[in-house]
Protein backbone atom coordinates (compact mmCIF):
# COMPACT_ATOMS: atom_id res chain seq x y z
CA UNK A 1 0.00 0.00 0.00
CA UNK A 2 3.10 2.26 0.33
CA UNK A 3 4.65 4.66 -2.58
CA UNK A 4 7.48 1.99 -2.57
CA UNK A 5 5.18 -0.64 -3.03
CA UNK A 6 3.73 0.53 -5.68
CA UNK A 7 6.86 1.43 -7.13
CA UNK A 8 8.05 -1.89 -6.64
CA UNK A 9 4.73 -3.49 -8.53
CA UNK A 10 5.11 -1.16 -11.69
CA UNK A 11 9.03 -2.49 -12.37
CA UNK A 12 7.66 -5.46 -11.86
CA UNK A 13 4.96 -5.18 -14.28
CA UNK A 14 2.30 -5.58 -11.73
CA UNK A 15 0.80 -2.06 -11.97
CA UNK A 16 0.44 0.21 -14.70
CA UNK A 17 2.00 3.33 -15.22
CA UNK A 18 -1.19 5.71 -13.99
CA UNK A 19 -1.24 4.07 -10.53
CA UNK A 20 2.90 4.84 -10.10
CA UNK A 21 1.77 8.54 -11.50
CA UNK A 22 -0.51 8.32 -8.97
CA UNK A 23 1.13 7.64 -6.10
CA UNK A 24 4.60 8.35 -6.84
CA UNK A 25 4.83 11.36 -9.35
CA UNK A 26 6.26 13.75 -6.29
CA UNK A 27 9.12 11.74 -5.22
CA UNK A 28 12.17 12.09 -6.96
CA UNK A 29 12.93 9.45 -8.04
CA UNK A 30 9.86 9.38 -10.11
CA UNK A 31 11.54 9.90 -13.51
CA UNK A 32 13.85 7.35 -13.09
CA UNK A 33 11.30 4.31 -11.82
CA UNK A 34 9.15 5.33 -14.82
CA UNK A 35 12.52 4.80 -17.30
CA UNK A 36 13.49 1.76 -15.47
CA UNK A 37 9.84 -0.04 -15.86
CA UNK A 38 10.10 1.49 -19.79
CA UNK A 39 13.20 -0.67 -20.26
CA UNK A 40 12.12 -3.31 -18.27
CA UNK A 41 8.91 -3.83 -20.63
CA UNK A 42 9.00 -7.33 -22.19
CA UNK A 43 12.57 -8.12 -21.77
CA UNK A 44 13.73 -11.45 -19.74
CA UNK A 45 16.10 -8.89 -17.29
CA UNK A 46 18.98 -9.71 -19.48
CA UNK A 47 21.66 -6.51 -18.53
CA UNK A 48 19.63 -5.36 -15.84
CA UNK A 49 21.18 -5.05 -12.06
CA UNK A 50 19.06 -4.83 -8.86
CA UNK A 51 20.56 -3.65 -6.28
CA UNK A 52 18.66 -3.20 -2.91
CA UNK A 53 19.43 -1.40 0.51
CA UNK A 54 16.62 -2.01 2.71
CA UNK A 55 15.94 -2.22 6.73
CA UNK A 56 16.17 1.19 7.93
CA UNK A 57 12.91 1.80 7.28
CA UNK A 58 11.61 -1.00 8.42
CA UNK A 59 13.70 -0.72 11.33
CA UNK A 60 11.90 3.23 11.94
CA UNK A 61 8.11 1.38 11.09
CA UNK A 62 8.66 -0.97 14.12
CA UNK A 63 8.44 -3.78 11.50
CA UNK A 64 10.69 -6.84 13.19
CA UNK A 65 13.31 -8.69 11.65
CA UNK A 66 11.24 -11.70 10.70
CA UNK A 67 8.47 -8.81 8.70
CA UNK A 68 11.49 -7.85 7.34
CA UNK A 69 13.17 -10.94 6.41
CA UNK A 70 9.88 -12.02 4.82
CA UNK A 71 8.89 -9.17 2.65
CA UNK A 72 12.67 -9.32 1.41
CA UNK A 73 12.59 -12.96 0.28
CA UNK A 74 9.31 -11.97 -1.68
CA UNK A 75 10.85 -8.86 -3.45
CA UNK A 76 13.72 -10.75 -4.53
CA UNK A 77 11.67 -13.96 -5.50
CA UNK A 78 9.33 -11.62 -7.55
CA UNK A 79 12.12 -9.63 -9.25
CA UNK A 80 13.60 -13.62 -9.73
CA UNK A 81 10.50 -14.57 -11.15
CA UNK A 82 9.64 -11.54 -13.62
CA UNK A 83 13.38 -10.77 -14.88
CA UNK A 84 15.04 -14.35 -14.56
CA UNK A 85 18.54 -13.08 -16.41
CA UNK A 86 18.42 -9.85 -14.76
CA UNK A 87 21.20 -9.83 -11.53
CA UNK A 88 20.67 -9.24 -8.28
CA UNK A 89 22.77 -7.82 -5.15
CA UNK A 90 21.76 -6.80 -1.96
CA UNK A 91 23.03 -4.39 0.38
CA UNK A 92 22.78 -5.28 4.53
CA UNK A 93 21.67 -2.35 5.66
CA UNK A 94 23.46 0.69 6.86
CA UNK A 95 24.85 1.68 10.03
CA UNK A 96 22.01 4.61 11.75
CA UNK A 97 23.11 6.84 13.68
CA UNK A 98 20.42 8.72 16.13
CA UNK A 99 20.99 11.97 18.10
CA UNK A 100 19.73 14.32 20.66
CA UNK A 101 21.46 17.31 21.39
CA UNK A 102 24.34 15.82 20.17
CA UNK A 103 24.38 12.66 22.01
CA UNK A 104 24.22 9.42 19.80
CA UNK A 105 21.17 7.50 21.31
CA UNK A 106 22.35 4.25 20.85
CA UNK A 107 19.23 2.14 22.23
CA UNK A 108 17.33 4.50 18.91
CA UNK A 109 19.51 3.01 16.21
CA UNK A 110 23.45 3.73 16.73
CA UNK A 111 24.41 0.76 15.18
CA UNK A 112 24.23 -1.87 12.38
CA UNK A 113 20.54 -3.23 13.31
CA UNK A 114 21.94 -6.69 13.86
CA UNK A 115 18.93 -8.21 13.39
CA UNK A 116 17.85 -6.87 10.52
CA UNK A 117 21.37 -7.40 9.03
CA UNK A 118 21.73 -10.74 9.51
CA UNK A 119 18.06 -11.20 7.87
CA UNK A 120 19.86 -9.54 4.70
CA UNK A 121 22.88 -12.77 4.80
CA UNK A 122 19.74 -15.12 5.48
CA UNK A 123 17.54 -13.89 2.32
CA UNK A 124 20.35 -13.27 0.40
CA UNK A 125 21.44 -17.16 1.31
CA UNK A 126 18.39 -18.50 0.70
CA UNK A 127 17.48 -16.64 -2.32
CA UNK A 128 20.89 -17.52 -3.88
CA UNK A 129 21.80 -13.95 -4.28
CA UNK A 130 25.37 -12.24 -3.71
CA UNK A 131 25.28 -9.80 -0.66
CA UNK A 132 27.60 -6.91 -0.05
CA UNK A 133 27.84 -6.03 4.12
CA UNK A 134 28.16 -2.03 4.19
CA UNK A 135 30.05 -2.90 7.31
CA UNK A 136 32.20 -5.05 6.36
CA UNK A 137 33.52 -4.34 2.70
CA UNK A 138 31.83 -0.28 2.48
CA UNK A 139 33.35 0.48 5.87
CA UNK A 140 30.69 1.98 7.61
CA UNK A 141 30.93 2.72 10.84
CA UNK A 142 29.93 4.66 13.98
CA UNK A 143 33.26 6.93 13.09
CA UNK A 144 32.55 7.21 10.12
CA UNK A 145 28.62 8.35 10.06
CA UNK A 146 29.58 11.80 10.48
CA UNK A 147 31.74 11.68 7.17
CA UNK A 148 28.93 9.34 4.94
CA UNK A 149 25.80 10.57 6.11
CA UNK A 150 23.88 13.50 6.06
CA UNK A 151 22.26 15.68 9.54
CA UNK A 152 19.76 13.10 9.94
CA UNK A 153 21.83 10.25 10.47
CA UNK A 154 20.20 8.21 7.92
CA UNK A 155 20.92 9.28 4.35
CA UNK A 156 24.05 9.45 2.64
CA UNK A 157 25.58 12.74 1.74
CA UNK A 158 27.60 13.28 -1.49
CA UNK A 159 30.57 11.92 0.04
CA UNK A 160 28.81 8.70 1.37
CA UNK A 161 27.16 8.21 -1.99
CA UNK A 162 30.46 8.47 -3.78
CA UNK A 163 32.12 5.97 -1.64
CA UNK A 164 29.47 3.65 -1.71
CA UNK A 165 29.50 4.01 -5.49
CA UNK A 166 33.18 2.96 -5.41
CA UNK A 167 32.32 0.20 -3.29
CA UNK A 168 30.02 -0.98 -5.54
CA UNK A 169 32.39 -0.32 -8.82
CA UNK A 170 34.87 -2.95 -6.81
CA UNK A 171 32.75 -5.31 -6.56
CA UNK A 172 31.24 -5.24 -10.29
CA UNK A 173 34.80 -5.25 -11.15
Amino acid sequence: SSDVGIAFNYLLGKENISALEAACKDLPAYSSMRLAGKELAGTDGDGFIFIMEYGLNDYFGGSLAEEYTEALTKLVNGIKSAYPKAEIVLLSPGYLSVFDEGMMIVEEGGDTLPPFREATLAVAAETNVPVLSLTDDFGFTQETTGIYLLGDGVHYNEIGRYELAQTLARYFK
